[in-house]
């Protein structure tokens, strides 16, 4: 691994470049067309039934009792019915609370990981996450995928602060901890699968960032969150009109195969594609100026990849587990309710090509 990746990114930025420009413009561009469009289309099948979680005056309590009719938790429709009561219920007003919370995921990324990324890297995981069929999709879509994708980013920026601070020998912040743990319940009643990854992120922190007063906090943040986890899934059982062994799921080898394939799609453009295949070959080309190989401990931008590639190929496994033990439930698009813990792995990508390649591959890499 390339001293680019494995030592911190503690350097300032350099003066922004026409690269650096050209992928910010990229990323505020792909942003403004979450906004675009909101009323072209009208409400699809899963949209229209939030809309029946929402298109009430009942109040909180109408919106629990018809949520458990759903297969999902219910804090995304508790945050939806408040804000239609402000905006009304119009496609526009009800599909730019999903524009914000993608754009705001993007904007955490990028603010939160200064100092470990390269603003040239931050800005290119960004316009990659931003131009992703996944992210749009979820932009412009009345369901709760846009808000897993804000509370991943969240949990994921939290997770390298906290790693940070140990590493430098500092205290984690009262804040830190308690963002964990208060958005870590917030994507576990968010989605199912984001439960999942909750728990995957908070034992990857537990095994690998020796703070005892971390651990103990997600400790028992885990144990509370599983337990009304538990207590959810069980009274939706018992109460949801729809038949979790009889949906459009399957829990076959090939099916399995495609969804997956699916998400890699849903994650990269085949633009982005290019571009990453460019980073690829920038890293793996021998001869790179100005590296060597690193012999201080793991970086916070390297532990932050390994906690994305360990959280996903958690998730995948357990998804697969889940579907072939209990109910198939395995989905592309409930893996991509997590891929913000991917975000840090493009970043770090771009910061090792731009460390071993001469400045021709950044051009490559804006080929987003």
């Amino acid at each position: 691994m390339t001293a680019s990746v494995t030592r911190d990114a503690a350097t300032p930025d350099q003066a922004v470049g026409l690269p650096t420009l050209t992928l910010g413009a990229i990323t505020l561009i792909a942003c403004a067309f979450a906004f675009v469009g909101l009323s072209a289309e009208g409400y699809w099948t899963d949209e229209l039934f939030t809309l029946f979680l929402v298109n009430h005056h009942g109040g909180l309590a109408e919106v629990w009792r018809r949520a458990l009719t759903d297969t999902h938790p219910p804090l995304y429709y508790f945050l939806l019915y408040g804000w239609a009561q402000v905006f009304g219920q119009s496609e526009t007003a009800l599909r730019s609370l999903s524009a914000l919370f993608c754009v705001g995921a993007v904007a955490v990324f990028v603010a939160g990981t200064r100092g470990v990324f390269s603003l040239s890297g931050r800005l290119f995981a960004a316009a990659i996450a931003a131009t992703s069929p996944f992210w749009f999709l979820q932009s412009q879509n009345v369901r709760n995928y846009a808000l897993c994708l804000l509370v991943s980013s969240i949990l994921t920026v939290l997770a390298i602060r906290a790693r940070t601070c140990v590493r430098q020998d500092k205290p984690i912040p009262p804040l830190t901890v308690a963002g964990l743990c208060l958005f870590g319940a917030a994507g576990a009643f968010t989605h199912f699968y984001v439960f999942l990854a909750v728990g995957l992120l908070y034992l990857f922190l537990i095994v690998t960032v020796p703070s005892t007063r971390l651990r103990i906090a997600l400790l028992v943040s885990g144990a509370a969150i599983f337990v009304g986890e538990l207590a959810y899934m069980r009274l939706l059982l018992h109460a949801t009109q729809q038949n979790t062994h009889a949906m459009w799921f399957r829990a076959d080898a090939g099916f399995f195969a495609n969804e997956t394939l699916q998400a890699v799609e849903g994650l990269v453009g085949p633009g982005a594609l290019i571009g990453l295949i460019a980073l690829a070959l920038a890293v793996l080309w021998p001869g790179g100026r100005g590296v060597t190989r690193a012999t201080s401990p793991i970086s916070d931008g390297a532990w932050s990849v390994w906690l994305g590639i360990s959280v996903v190929a958690g998730l995948i496994a357990a998804g697969i587990a889940i579907s072939l033990i209990f109910a198939p439930s395995y989905s592309n698009m409930n893996v991509l309710a997590a891929s913000p813990v991917l975000w840090p792995a493009l970043a770090a990508a771009f910061d090792a090509a731009a460390a071993r390649a001469k400045g021709g591959w950044r051009w490559v890499a804006v080929g987003v």
